[in-house]
C-alpha cells in the first residue's frame, strides 16, 4: 500500500506543476485558464453545481425545462467541493488533479492484484498518470476525470473479490460504486453489466451455480439503487421514467448531421439545421431537455438506422479511428492555442486538432504523410498508443487464470468505449478505457518476457538452415533485405589486419555471396559449409582470425562468456567480433515475441560460463534477448566484457523493411516495389530506438 501512496504523490505533484505552468502560460499571453475551463462542458456543469447550491433545484439557470441531458454525479461533485471552499474554481481543478493521482494509485493496487511485479505495476500506474489526457483533463475541469476514478475503483474492488473476507460487503460497494460511474457518465450504463458479468470470475465459482447468481443479484441490486432514484426523479419532473434523454438527443445531434455532411459533401451545421427544422425547432436546449420531443427523436433515429445501417455502420468504424491512434499532445496544444491566439507557434506542434484526420477523411494522403512526418511527437504518440491497443488486444491470447479474464473484459470495455465515443472520438474519450488498456498491455508484455522454449534437440537448428534455404531461393525481397544488412557488417571489417574472416553459424552461408573469401563455419556439414566448427572449440591457431561475423547466432550461444573467451584466443589485437542480432525494443518485443518461435527470454538467467563438467554440446538453445541484455549500458556483464574487449560501435535500427517482409518463414506483407517507401519510414524510426529497434549491430574489438 505504501508504494501506492508514492504513485499517488508523484502524480499529484506532476499534475499541479502542469496545473501551475498552464495557468502562468495563459497569464503571460493574456488569456485566463477559468476561462478557459468555463468555455468547454464544465460550464454547464458548474452552473448546475451552483444551481443546486442556491435553491436546491437541479436546473440551468434562465431556463424553465427541467435539466434531464446532463447527469448528476460530477455537478452534486462540483457542488461539495465549492460548497466547502466558497465557489473556488481553482481548488476545484486541484481536487481534480488529486482525483488523478488517487487513480494512478488505484492501478498500481490493480496491477499487484494481478501479480505483475512491483516494477512492472508501478511503471503502469506512473506512465497512466502523465499520459496526455489524463494529466491535461484536470486542468480542463471536464467530468472524465471523476468518471475514470469511480470505474477503477469499481474495478479495485472486483480483482479483489477473491482475497476479501467480505464478499458481500464488497459486491455492495461494487454495485454502488458502477451505479455512481453512471450517474457520472451515462456510458456507465453500457460498461456496468461488463463488471458485474465477470463476478463469479473473479470469485472463481461457476457461473451457473447458485451463489453466483446471487453475486451477481447483490451488485445489481446496488447498482440500481442510484440509478433508480435518478430514474425516477425524471418520471417525477418531467413524466419519463428514463436515466438521460441524451440517449435519443445524441445520435439525433451528432451522429445523424456527421454521417450527412461526409455523405453529401456539406457542412455539419447545415445538416443539423435541417434536421432541427424538420422537427419543427432549432431550440436545442428543448430538444434535449424535459423529454418533450424524446420520444420523436426515438423514432427518427430508428428510422434512419433502418435506412442506412450498412452505409452508416462503415462510416461509424471509420470514425472510431482518432480512438486508436488520436494524439492526446497535439489535442491538449490546440486547445491551449484557441484560447490564446497570440502564443508563439511551437515547431513541430499543430494548432488545429483535426487536421491530420481531416486530411485522412478527405483522403489526401500525401498530405496526411507530410503532416505525420513534421508534427513528429503526435506521430511518435500515435504509434506508442497504437502499440498498446495491439499488445491490449494480444492479452488475453498470451494470458492466464485472472489476468486472461480481466485482458477479455479490458477488450470489451475498450470496444465499447470506442464505439460509443463516435463520431467525435477525441483522445479524451478514450479516458475511461485507459486503465485498462495500460494494464492489459503491460501483462502482455509481462506474459512474452516470462516465455521459455521448450529443450530441443541440435537438429533443429540443421532443420531451420533447410527451410530458410527455401525461404531465401523464393523470397526476392529477402535478399534485397540482408544485401543491406551485410554492407553494413562489411563497412566495419578493418584492411589493415591480416587474417581470415570468419563466419560463426553462416546458416545458409549468404554471406559469402557477398564476401568470397569469408570461410562459412557451422555445426552441421552441408555443401555451402566450408568447414564444421563449435563456437566453445574453433580450431583456428591463436591470433590467426582477423574477424569474426556472428549473424543471428549471438543468441544461441547459451554461454556467452566461455564464446567470447574463445573468440578472444583466435583474434589478433584489433581483430574484431561483428555481431548482428535481434533487439528487444518494446516493438522488438511484440514482433518477436509473438510472431517468432524462439523466446525473448528477458528474464531468464544467463549462463556466462559453464558450471564444472558441463558439456558445450548441449541441445538447441535460444534466448533471443540476450544480446539486448547482455551489451546494455546496465549489463551485469559490462566489466567482464571490457576487461578484454572495446566496444567500437552499438547500432540500432528498427528493420521495418525486413519485419513486414516476413522473414522467412511467413508471408511478405509488402511487394517489392514498396521497399524504398518502407526504408524512408525506417530512417524516422530509427530516431526511437527504445520504441521501435528490432536489429542491433554490435562492433566489439580485441584489446
Amino acid at each position: 500500500m505504501s508504494e501506492a501512496y508514492k504513485v499517488t504523490g508523484i502524480v499529484f505533484a506532476l499534475q499541479i506543476m502542469v496545473l501551475v505552468s498552464t495557468a502562468l502560460l495563459f497569464n503571460t499571453y493574456g488569456g485566463s485558464l477559468a476561462h478557459e475551463v468555463m468555455s468547454q462542458d464544465t460550464k454547464g456543469y458548474v452552473q448546475l453545481a451552483q444551481s443546486l447550491l442556491t435553491d436546491g433545484q437541479y436546473h440551468l439557470p434562465g431556463l424553465a425545462a427541467p435539466e434531464t441531458f446532463r447527469m448528476p454525479g460530477y455537478p452534486f461533485f462540483i457542488a461539495v467541493v465549492f460548497g466547502l471552499t466558497n465557489n473556488s474554481l481553482s481548488i476545484l481543478l486541484i481536487v481534480l488533479s488529486l482525483v488523478g493521482a488517487i487513480t494512478s494509485g488505484l492501478i498500481y493496487l490493480i496491477s499487484r492484484e494481478l501479480e505483475l511485479s512491483q516494477k512492472w505495476a508501478y511503471s503502469v500506474a506512473i506512465l497512466f498518470g502523465i499520459s496526455p489526457a489524463i494529466i491535461w483533463i484536470p486542468a480542463t475541469g471536464m467530468s472524465d476525470i471523476t468518471f475514470v476514478f469511480l470505474l477503477t475503483l469499481a474495478l479495485y474492488v472486483l480483482v479483489g473479490l477473491k482475497n476479501t473476507r467480505r464478499v458481500w460487503m464488497n459486491l455492495c460497494l461494487l454495485g454502488l460504486v458502477l451505479g455512481l460511474a453512471t450517474l457520472n457518465r451515462s456510458v456507465g450504463l453500457y460498461l456496468s453489466p461488463l463488471f458485474i458479468g465477470t463476478i463469479p470470475f473473479f470469485l472463481n465459482i461457476r457461473y451457473a451455480s447458485h451463489r453466483a447468481l446471487a453475486c451477481i443479484g447483490v451488485a445489481l441490486i446496488t447498482f440500481s439503487i442510484p440509478t433508480l432514484a435518478w430514474m425516477a426523479r425524471n418520471d417525477v419532473v418531467a413524466g419519463h421514467f428514463s436515466l438521460s434523454s441524451q440517449f435519443a438527443f445524441n445520435p439525433f445531434a451528432y451522429n445523424m448531421p456527421t454521417f450527412f455532411a461526409w455523405k453529401n459533401h456539406t457542412s455539419e451545421e447545415s445538416e443539423r439545421i435541417k434536421l432541427l427544422d424538420s422537427v419543427g425547432t432549432r431550440d436545442e436546449y428543448a430538444l434535449v431537455n424535459g423529454f418533450t420531443y424524446s420520444d420523436r427523436l426515438a423514432v427518427i433515429d430508428k428510422q434512419f438506422l433502418k435506412d442506412n445501417f450498412i452505409s452508416y455502420g462503415t462510416f461509424h468504424l471509420i470514425k472510431t479511428l482518432p480512438f486508436f491512434a488520436g494524439s492526446g499532445v497535439n489535442a491538449t496544444y490546440a486547445t491551449i492555442a484557441k484560447e490564446i491566439p497570440n502564443m508563439p507557434e511551437i515547431p513541430f506542434f499543430a494548432r488545429a486538432e483535426q487536421n491530420t484526420a481531416s486530411l485522412f477523411y478527405g483522403g489526401d494522403f500525401i498530405s496526411v504523410s507530410k503532416n505525420l512526418l513534421y508534427y513528429w511527437p503526435a506521430t511518435l504518440e500515435r504509434i506508442v498508443w497504437l502499440i498498446l491497443f495491439i499488445l491490449a488486444f494480444t492479452a488475453p491470447f498470451i494470458t492466464r487464470g485472472r489476468q486472461r479474464m480481466f485482458s477479455v473484459l479490458g477488450v470489451f470495455v475498450i470496444l465499447t468505449v470506442a464505439i460509443l465515443a463516435t463520431p467525435i472520438a477525441q483522445p479524451r474519450y478514450r479516458v475511461p478505457a485507459e486503465p485498462f488498456i495500460w494494464i492489459s498491455a503491460a501483462l502482455a508484455l509481462s506474459s512474452l518476457m516470462k516465455r521459455r522454449s521448450k529443450s530441443t534437440p541440435e537438429s533443429q537448428h540443421d532443420k531451420e538452415i533447410q527451410q530458410n534455404r527455401e525461404a531465401w531461393e523464393k523470397k526476392p525481397l529477402l535478399r534485397k533485405i540482408y544485401s543491406e544488412f551485410y554492407t553494413r557488417i562489411l563497412s566495419n571489417v578493418r584492411k589493415d589486419i591480416s587474417g581470415d574472416v570468419v563466419e560463426i553459424g553462416s546458416g545458409i552461408g549468404n554471406f559469402k555471396n557477398v564476401y568470397p573469401k569469408a570461410i562459412a563455419t557451422d555445426l552441421f556439414k552441408n555443401p555451402w559449409i566450408d568447414q564444421v566448427e563449435n563456437a566453445y572449440h574453433l580450431s583456428f591457431a591463436d591470433k590467426s582470425v582477423s574477424h569474426l561475423i556472428l549473424f543471428d547466432v549471438f543468441h544461441h550461444l547459451r554461454y556467452p562468456g566461455k564464446a567470447l573467451r574463445e573468440f578472444e584466443r583466435v583474434l589478433p589485437t584489433g581483430g574484431r567480433v561483428i555481431i548482428f542480432e535481434p533487439y528487444i525494443s518494446v516493438f522488438g518485443l511484440m514482433v518477436f515475441g509473438l510472431f517468432h518461435h524462439e523466446p525473448v527470454a528477458l528474464t531468464r538467467k544467463i549462463s556466462w560460463f559453464p558450471s564444472d563438467n558441463t558439456s558445450c554440446d548441449a541441445d538447441y538453445y535460444a534466448a533471443q534477448g540476450n544480446a539486448t541484455r547482455v551489451f546494455s549500458a546496465y549489463s551485469p556483464y559490462k566489466d567482464e566484457i571490457q576487461k578484454e574487449w572495446k566496444m567500437i560501435k552499438k547500432e540500432k535500427i528498427s528493420a521495418l523493411s525486413y519485419i513486414l517482409s516476413g522473414g522467412f518463414s511467413r508471408p511478405s506483407l509488402y511487394p517489392e516495389s514498396f521497399l524504398p517507401v518502407i526504408r524512408s519510414l525506417e530512417h524516422t524510426l530509427d530516431s526511437f530506438p527504445i520504441l521501435f529497434a528490432t536489429r542491433t549491430l554490435i562492433i566489439l574489438e580485441k584489446k
